[in-house]
């Protein structure tokens, strides 16, 4: 069960993260591989995805990555299909029913190669291999002794017996014992679906599994197969009562706390364990346990203010079952001092706050706008979204007159706004900017060039060169000097000004 957990906290740690690892090849290394004890119990796996605290965690992981949740429901789904698919064949086989072992065996092939590409998906193949080439170790063997019982026209019932403790505590180990008969054969033993020894064994033989099983109970089967092919494989099973204890683990977190605070989070347990795991939003934090006291610092600016769910979880630990707590916090933040400006001039920055500039797009046409910008979080204040009316004055698209006029109007504009919003003092009109288009319209006007509104400073360029080369070469001077000014931030000098005498 400890696997299962460490999983948990794995994918909770890293949801969004997807290991490209290449999973092995069943055939090649079917007789090959080791079998360890299992890492993975996929028995364990279905009754976890009916446990209240895997549902709090797949919401959890459906926040951060849905892809992740809607696989770990699958691979649920596929390990209760093997488990029934692997029973038929069982079955099948007993029965000396060759088309259905078949039928069942393509299930059970079909449903582990499913497996095992979401293992590999999820980054925990090498956590969960023992149990996958269990199974297919155990299909295989089936399907063989299936075809050496077609082969020998006779064959006498392998015997198996089987002894085990009635009581285990969790965290323990359990001492089982068989008696097989004939002697000389391959065994696999299997606790709650999961391959946990295997071994060529004489008549007689012994052996401790450990029980990290958090449940009433769990089912221990052992597979006999002779190496003489006059006698069948045996099976036998028996029920073990796991004794353990559901730890209590309590979570206090403060109702509210500003951010940039630290948010200290306290906790109380009956486990032994030495630490519990802290999730709150994308952050996790371990805190060691002192006397059944727990206590973990968040450093608040790492999240946005928000009203979070924190889960606390503790592994399992010995006779001590895994826990899980949580509790609810408000991260609060002051909206930051925003003063919002009633005159907008195309191009040019403008302070909205402290920290936070402005800048309206240099083609914004001229004329009042409703400006929504979203300022984001700075410490020590939360991200708000703004609105307000201004007007835009975009010197390029209107003459110096109707500049004027709008400028005149702009007071009547300021009245209108919201009572609570916080004007800017009135900025300084960029003068080179006015002068230097006036100066440009006036001078197409003399050429005869008559221009529409919305005219931009190449496109009077263009206009003045196709009537005169030489009135263009003077006017591209301004025309790129007053771009300079606009675009670039530079800042007109004195002899900007006497170009335009």
């Amino acid at each position: 069960m400890k696997y299962v957990v460490a999983i948990a906290a794995a994918l909770a740690l890293f949801a969004a993260v997807q290991l490209a690892v290449k999973g092995p090849n069943p055939a090649a290394e079917s007789m090959a591989v080791e079998v360890r004890p299992v890492a993975l119990k996929l028995s364990q796996l279905i009754a976890l995805a009916g446990l209240p605290e895997f549902r709090q965690y797949a919401a959890v992981i459906a926040a951060a990555n849905s892809t992740v949740a809607q696989e770990l429901r699958k691979l649920a789904a596929l390990v209760k299909d093997l488990d029934k698919e692997m029973s038929l064949l069982s079955k099948a086989v007993a029965l000396k029913d060759r088309e259905s072992a078949q039928l069942h065996y393509t299930g059970v092939k079909a449903d582990l190669e499913q497996i095992r590409k979401i293992l590999v998906s999820l980054g925990i193949w090498d956590l969960a291999k023992d149990y996958y080439t269990a199974a297919y170790l155990r299909a295989e063997a089936l399907m063989k002794s299936l075809e050496e019982k077609e082969t020998v026209e006779e064959k006498v019932p392998a015997k198996l017996l089987l002894y085990a403790p009635s009581v285990v505590y969790a965290g323990d180990k359990a001492t089982v014992a068989v008696e097989v008969d004939p002697p000389r054969g391959s065994l696999y033993i299997y606790l709650d679906g999961g391959l946990v020894a295997e071994a060529k064994i004489g008549r007689n033989y012994t052996f401790k599994i450990p029980v990290n099983v958090y449940k009433p109970s769990v089912e221990l089967l052992a597979v006999y197969v002779p190496q003489d092919p006059k006698y069948d494989a045996a099976e036998n099973k028996t029920t073990i009562q796991v004794v353990y204890i559901n730890p209590e683990l309590k979570l206090q977190c403060p109702r509210e706390v500003t951010w940039g605070n630290t948010l200290i989070i306290t906790g109380s347990t009956t486990s032994n364990a030495k630490t519990a795991t802290l999730r709150i939003g994308w952050l996790t934090a371990v805190a060691t346990q002192s006397n059944g006291s727990l206590v973990w610092k968040i450093n608040t600016t790492a999240l946005t203010p928000a009203v979070y769910s924190a889960m606390a979880s503790l592994p399992p630990q010995g006779i001590y079952a895994p826990a899980t707590a949580t509790c609810t916090v408000n991260i609060t933040a002051p909206a930051p001092p925003v003063k919002t400006p009633w005159l907008l001039i195309a191009g040019v920055p403008v302070q909205i706050t402290d920290y936070y500039t402005y800048t309206p797009s240099p083609l914004e046409p001229t004329g009042p706008r409703t400006i929504s910008i979203y300022i984001p979080p700075h410490y020590p204040y939360a991200g708000i979204r703004v609105e307000f009316t201004a007007l835009v004055l975009n010197p390029l698209q209107i003459g110096a007159a109707a500049a004027l006029a709008l400028a005149s109007a702009a007071p009547l504009l300021k009245k209108r706004q919201d009572a609570a919003t916080q004007p800017l003092d009135t900025p300084t009109l960029y003068t080179y900017a006015e002068l230097a288009a006036i100066y440009l319209r006036q001078a197409a006007a003399r050429l005869g060039i008559t221009l529409k509104p919305g005219t931009t400073i190449r496109e009077l360029l263009s206009a003045v060169r196709e009537v005169d080369e030489e009135a263009y070469k003077k006017l591209a001077k301004v025309g790129r000097r007053l771009e300079e000014v606009l675009y670039a931030g530079e800042q007109p000098t004195p002899q900007d000004y006497e170009e335009l005498r």
